[in-house]
């Protein structure tokens, strides 16, 4: 398995937005060993940056003109709600003359609208993001702007890889797409989950005891194609699949008349209209 990049590796970050998304991102990082003097964190309220304090060994500063103007961050990653980016990105401008990168995870924000709100010369990537990354197991599709050089792209790669894996995209349009199978997918694979245990439970065994093998099941078969990246998905299933066996006539359920497969792409055109309209302008 790969070594988790050392604190040394890890450039300075200044995470805007510390809430549900941004905080999986700090337990991330300090579980995966990174000095916490990296780390500073910027949050709306007084009361929140307490709390944060509290939970974390992390400098938090309440509002982006708390920020003293020392502060010079590597990097400025920005999680906050899509609806205030027009206030954080004026606000974040300061940023840009000290050649800080700009690594955005907020869904649905075009490149335009953050170069725009950022000004002239902004280094900015855009991201997919995923829970995981409170376990290491993140995976983030990026794609950068036209500021964005192979200096800056190697500081989003540094800050990301001790929570989860790059993916550099040709297209910023499949950013949106990377969310759909993989910032949403930790829930469609839960769901798949508690269908197995109700099964399970329907057919006699104790609700328990079901949902332990199916914890368990669900979280070995996400390490088992983790430790083999370079291995076919196909090939790896097939391996599982003895014919005549158990596991063939459960997967001939699976994808009979192609449901399987149709249903992935009905959940991933789903969350494409959705991202789509989600930040349409109002009129």
């Amino acid at each position: 398995m790969a070594k988790k990049p050392s604190s040394a590796s890890m450039p300075s970050v200044l995470l805007v937005g510390c809430g549900k998304q941004g905080s999986t991102y700090v337990d991330g990082w300090l579980k995966s060993g990174i000095d916490p003097k990296l780390i500073a964190g910027v949050v709306s309220s007084a009361k929140r940056a307490k709390e944060l304090k509290a939970r974390y060994p992390i400098e938090v500063y309440a509002g982006l003109d708390a920020v003293p103007a020392a502060v010079k961050p590597a990097v400025v990653m920005l999680a906050t709600p899509g609806t205030a980016m027009d206030s954080v990105l004026a606000q974040c401008r300061r940023f840009v003359p000290q050649k800080s990168v700009f690594l955005t995870v907020v869904a649905a924000v075009n490149l335009a609208a953050h170069e725009s709100g950022l000004g002239d010369g902004a280094a900015v990537a855009r991201a997919s993001s995923n829970v995981a990354s409170l376990v290491a197991r993140g995976c983030f599709g990026l794609f950068g702007g036209r500021w964005l050089g192979e200096r800056e792209a190697r500081l989003c790669d540094q800050v990301l890889a001790p929570i989860g894996t790059t993916v550099w995209l040709d297209r910023e349009d499949h950013v949106d797409l990377a969310t759909a199978i993989s910032g949403c997918s930790l829930a469609y694979f839960i769901a798949m989950a508690e269908g197995l245990a109700d099964a399970a439970i329907a057919a006699g065994l104790p609700a328990e005891k079901a949902t332990r093998l199916v914890r368990a099941a669900l979280a070995g078969a996400g390490e088992c194609i983790h430790v083999r990246p370079d291995e076919p998905m196909p090939q790896f299933r097939l391996r599982l699949t003895n014919p005549g066996g158990s596991t063939e006539a459960g997967m001939n359920v699976l994808t009979r008349d192609s449901r399987l497969a149709r249903l992935m792409a009905e959940v991933v055109d789903a969350i494409l209209k959705r991202q789509a309209d989600r930040w349409k302008p109002k009129k």
